[in-house]
């Protein structure tokens, strides 16, 4: 697994940290985290409280050039490593999911959120 050179773990919540190291071995994948808690995001990201990542290439390979299951398969077996209790945002190329939310994105939204990441997959998780 490999970071950004502008990300960091420091301030991330270690289970997601964890989570996506032991992604990244099961798989037998070098995974590229592109994004902790840099970068710019919306207002109200999980980011910005480390309890979001985004993965944008594997392999060395852009998820933009391979196939969206690929970023599925990835994602799932990152939150198989996160309790399910603490999942929130599972978006990618081709699907959006939100867990446990107090309010549900629309089709609008959920359209604009796969277009925003067609280039990564992002995992957010609840705060302990």
């Amino acid at each position: 697994m490999k970071l950004a050179p502008d990300a960091t773990w420091t301030g991330v919540d270690p289970t997601l940290r964890d989570a996506v190291t032991k992604a990244s071995i099961q798989l037998n994948e070098d995974l590229y985290v592109s994004a902790t808690t840099n970068g710019t995001h919306a207002p109200r990201s999980y980011h910005y409280n480390g309890l979001a990542i985004d993965i944008s290439r594997v392999n060395g390979k852009k998820f933009i050039t391979l196939a969206p299951q690929i970023a599925q398969g990835i994602g799932n077996v990152t939150l198989s490593f996160i309790p399910e209790g603490r999942w929130r945002e599972f978006i990618g190329p081709d699907f959006a999911f939100q867990f446990n939310a107090s309010s549900i994105w629309s089709a609008d939204t959920r359209r604009h959120l796969i277009l925003e990441h067609r280039s990564h997959v992002h995992i957010a998780i609840a705060g302990n």
